[in-house]
Order: C-alpha cells, then sequence, then structure tokens
C-alpha cells in the first residue's frame, strides 16, 4: 500500500528523483540485455567480435547509469547543481538508449 502511495505521486517528486526513476529504467534495461548477449554469443554466424564489446559496453553503461543514480542521492541536498544533473544524465539516457537498439537489433541477425 505504501509503494502504490508513493508512486502514484511521480508528478510530485523533484527533477532529481525523476531523474532517477529513468536512469533506473536504463539500468535494468541493459542488466536484461546481457543474458541475451551470452545466449547468442556462441552462435556460430554471430559476429562475436561485436558481441564481445557490445558486453563490455554494457557493462560499462550498467555501471556509469548506477553511479550516476548514487550521485542524483547526493545532489539532493544541492539545489543549484540539479538541472545540470537533470541535463547531463537524460543525454546520457539517450546515449544509452541508441547503444541498445543497436545491441537489440543486432541480435536477431545472429
Amino acid at each position: 500500500m505504501k509503494i502504490k502511495n508513493i508512486l502514484s505521486r511521480v508528478l510530485d517528486w523533484s527533477e532529481v528523483a525523476k531523474t532517477q526513476l529513468i536512469l533506473s529504467f536504463s539500468v535494468f534495461m541493459d542488466l536484461g540485455l546481457l543474458p541475451l548477449i551470452n545466449r547468442f554469443i556462441d552462435h556460430p554466424l554471430a559476429n562475436q567480435s561485436f558481441l564481445l564489446k557490445a558486453q563490455y559496453y554494457l557493462i560499462a553503461f550498467v555501471l556509469i547509469g548506477l553511479t550516476l543514480i548514487w550521485i542524483g542521492h547526493l545532489l539532493k541536498k544541492y539545489n543549484k547543481y540539479q538541472r545540470f544533473y537533470t541535463y547531463f544524465s537524460l543525454n546520457y539516457y539517450s546515449i544509452s538508449l541508441m547503444f541498445t537498439a543497436i545491441a537489440v537489433g543486432i541480435l536477431p541477425m545472429a
């Protein structure tokens, strides 16, 4: 019941909290792609060098996303840097989505 009440008031959250929610979607999506890449990496028609690089990039995106979420938690006290944090994090999120689209698009070809 408490979680339902918290999530029902998303529009009342601060910019940093909303950005952290968006970044958590990105982290969970990248974590979901890692097992898919591991499943296709031994396929005889797969481009194994690309899949290995994609695996490392996804791990880097997860670590960067978790770091940005942690930085957002620290910046909730400082109103001065919240706007910059939001811009930077959402730009990172868009770059992460572009790479994820490439990684997902290449998997059915394997």
